[in-house]
């Protein structure tokens, strides 16, 4: 009995001819674009702050040595800082900060400067 009915079932399976309908071609509508990035890259672009020379992060980090050893040399190292473009001082600072190859002190001391004196700009590369 039970054959039987498993065959029943099984042969009206087997002889249905009717094929699941799948919309192969679905409609949507125009996929517009928002200008959102292009936007925000042209708000920040003014941020953006510039590429420094070796030579250059080279003098930032000697004024640095300079600021530590106190005295008047420090005061003038400490006036050539200052006198530096703020951006340009923050990429320079931020070089020193994120090379391998330099020493705690120095580190220690482009991050205190930053702390003082850093742009916006500079919080993409922290």
């Amino acid at each position: 009995m039970r054959f039987t009915l498993f065959l029943v079932l099984a042969s009206s399976l087997l002889t249905c001819n009717h094929e699941p309908a799948t919309n192969l071609d679905p409609n949507y509508s125009d996929f517009k674009t928002h200008p959102v990035l292009e936007t925000w890259q042209q708000q920040t672009a003014g941020n953006a702050l510039p590429t420094l020379t070796e030579e250059q992060i080279e003098e930032i980090r000697d004024l640095l040595d300079a600021i530590s050893k106190g005295g008047r040399l420090a005061h003038s190292a400490k006036g050539q800082l200052q006198d530096w473009d703020t951006k340009e001082l923050t990429s320079g600072l931020l070089s020193i900060v994120e090379d391998l190859k330099v020493d705690l002190g120095h580190k220690r001391a482009a991050y205190a400067w930053l702390r003082d004196t850093g742009t916006p700009g500079l919080l993409p590369r922290l």
